[in-house]
Parts: C-alpha cells; structure tokens; sequence
C-alpha cells in the first residue's frame, strides 16, 4: 500500500489477446477512497513497415533434347573388293 506523496509502477497485460501487437493510446484512471483520481495516458506508435522484396522473375526451364541413336555403321558399296569385267570369246 502507497502513502500519501508515493509512487508506485503499475503494470498491465492483455491476457487471451491473440491478435497483433497493440499500438494507439492508451488512458487509465484510477480513483483512490472516492476521492483521489489518478490519469495517465500512454502512446505507442505504430512501427513503419519496411520493404519487402520483390520476388524475382522465374526461369521457366527448357525442355532437355531426349538422345537419339547412334547410327550403326554399315557396309558401303563398292567399298569390297572390285570385279573385272570378263571379255568372252569365241
């Protein structure tokens, strides 16, 4: 208990608020024995937003060639051995 001339902390808290951060002014009155009023009024300002990123463009990706086969090599003709052409005679 406070005498006269005292001071005194009074603290409060905001029990079951689930929501934001309060931010405004706040006004209390107390009134002692009917007869003594005490105000006070408290500002807490509201925190200027900073910038948030832009987010980046996407590279959308390419589509990736599937691999083909590789040809088998193969004979070339006249590429063997050469025939001579053969005269007939009587």
């Amino acid at each position: 208990m406070l005498g006269s001339g005292s001071s005194g902390t009074w603290v409060t808290d905001f029990d079951g608020h689930d929501g934001p951060p309060l931010y405004g002014e706040f006004t209390v009155n107390l009134t002692f024995d009917d007869r003594c009023t005490v105000s006070d009024t408290v500002s807490r300002a509201t925190p200027m937003p900073t910038d948030t990123p832009t987010p980046t463009d996407i590279v959308t990706p390419t589509d990736t060639p599937i691999p083909s086969d590789t040809p088998v090599p193969s004979d070339t003709p006249g590429s063997g051995p050469t025939a001579l052409p053969t005269q007939e005679t009587d």
